[in-house]
């Protein structure tokens, strides 16, 4: 059962929004159960019409399935309620990307042109080993020899970018832009289960238990069509409430809680640990995830996944809510204790290395001054020529709080036609410190005890 409260009461804090109130059913004396599934499928959607796609209907699926159960283990004593679900999803988007030709990835640049005031003009590219007075050459028909191919710009190419295989659609038949159309599926599955339990202790005592598990797992798809390019996220939560309610009189009871609730959630790139730098021949000390190669061909590069990380967080609450319904006015007191902490370790922008090529190492004229439009920054890329770059290896962190608050809350039904809602609420919470001390700051100001390269002056 779901709730929305938009006007919230005094009960509820530690949000700006609104609160949603979501409660699983109790068994009863008598077995209840219930199946259902809800599906989409391609096979059953019509053609979009106008404008009709050029690549046709997209394959798609969608299964949402579960069940409920319930019913008593021990009659007007004990009763249990469970539910299970699970959604399976697929979906396949068209994408074009642009990737270097055959000819190109050879070392060939002989068909390298691009688009100027609507005329297809040949790009050429220039040899900075080659200068006669103080200008580069350029290579021979544009061919870039064999021999002077970088190994590791050859074993990433072909590990990562794939071949051409598209020359209509979106293609520019002089850049070769949009030359590579793929569908890679998103992949995305869903599990939940559920199992509570009431027990009737006395006609003033009610004692419940809740356990609840979630899995979802996705593999970030719809991009390249390239095993590098997904990720495997396994996102796992779960929680579990105890609950008792004491009966006082008819019109005073007191309902205590203690609550919990666990995530873990590893997202890993599919190359997570695999040593591919050393795979394609370069030194690496961080063999995390995939080196980044800024080499001209972005739009596929930035969708080889190189995120690797784990984060989690753990939850504990005691709850004591005290309701009191005096004539006309439903009274609540109460307060609550919550300890929270979250741990994020996750890899910088490049955990085994960015680097940096340009079009200005092939271009025409000088180590100084280029001419623009000539030059190509895959040439570049294919020479071994960077021109700079960068590793970021970061490490994780625990932050971890206590949370308190108290209330009163006055809902008091003036007429059948008026009711008036007042509350006051206290929230305080600690500051929040790292779980292993691993948080410090540089104050400029104060001298280095061991290290004395720096020194504090004052005038």
């Amino acid at each position: 059962e779901f709730r929305r409260v938009l006007f919230r009461s005094a009960q509820f804090g530690y949000t700006s929004g609104g609160v949603v109130n979501v409660i699983s059913r109790s068994g009863t004396d008598k077995l209840h159960g219930s199946a259902y599934e809800f599906l989409r499928n391609d096979a059953f959607d019509a053609e979009t019409s106008f404008p009709r796609p050029a690549h046709g209907k997209q394959e798609l699926r969608f299964n949402n399935y579960g069940g409920t159960l319930g019913g008593p283990v021990m009659r007007d004593k004990l009763f249990l309620f469970g539910n299970y679900e699970q959604y399976n999803y697929i979906s396949k988007s068209p994408s074009y990307f642009s990737v270097p030709t055959a000819q190109e990835r050879n070392g060939d640049f002989s068909d390298l042109g691009q688009l100027v005031n609507g005329v297809c003009t040949p790009i050429t590219i220039y040899d900075a080993d080659n200068v006669v007075g103080g200008q580069r050459q350029p290579f021979a028909n544009n061919l870039v020899p064999s021999a002077r191919l970088d190994k590791v710009a050859v074993a990433y190419q072909k590990l990562f970018l794939p071949l051409p295989n598209n020359t209509s659609g979106g293609y520019n038949s002089c850049s070769h832009a949009n030359n590579y159309l793929t569908s890679q599926p998103l992949l995305s599955n869903e599990r939940l289960g559920l199992v509570r339990a009431d027990y009737k202790l006395s006609d003033k005592d009610n004692f419940v238990a809740r356990y609840a598990y979630y899995l979802n797992h996705n593999n970030n798809g719809g991009n390249i069509d390239n095993a590098y390019a997904a990720r495997n996220d396994i996102l796992v939560t779960q929680s579990a409430v105890l609950s008792e309610v004491h009966a006082f009189r008819p019109t005073l009871m007191n309902d205590v809680r203690l609550g919990i609730m666990i995530g873990d959630f590893p997202f890993l790139a599919a190359t997570a640990n695999e040593d591919v730098a050393g795979k394609i021949g370069l030194p690496n000390d961080t063999p995390l995830a995939i080196p980044q190669m800024n080499d001209g061909y972005s739009t596929i590069n930035v969708y080889l996944n190189i995120t690797v990380g784990f984060r989690s967080s753990e939850t504990f609450e005691l709850v004591d809510d005290l309701t009191w319904i005096l004539k006309n006015h439903t009274l609540h007191f109460g307060g609550s204790a919550r300890f929270a902490e979250g741990y994020n370790n996750q890899t910088g922008s490049s955990p085994s290395g960015t680097f940096n090529f340009s079009a200005s190492t092939t271009a025409q004229g000088n180590d100084t001054t280029v001419v623009s439009g000539t030059g190509s920054q895959f040439a570049g890329f294919m020479l071994g020529q960077a021109t700079g770059g960068s590793q970021l290896v970061q490490q994780g962190s625990a932050y971890r709080r206590m949370l308190y608050a108290g209330y009163v809350q006055d809902d008091w039904r003036v007429t059948p036609k008026l009711t008036i809602n007042a509350g006051l609420r206290y929230d305080m919470m600690t500051q929040a410190v790292e779980k292993h001390n691993g948080i410090e700051n540089f104050d400029i100001t104060q001298k280095n005890p061991t290290n004395s390269l720096f020194t504090r002056s004052e005038e």
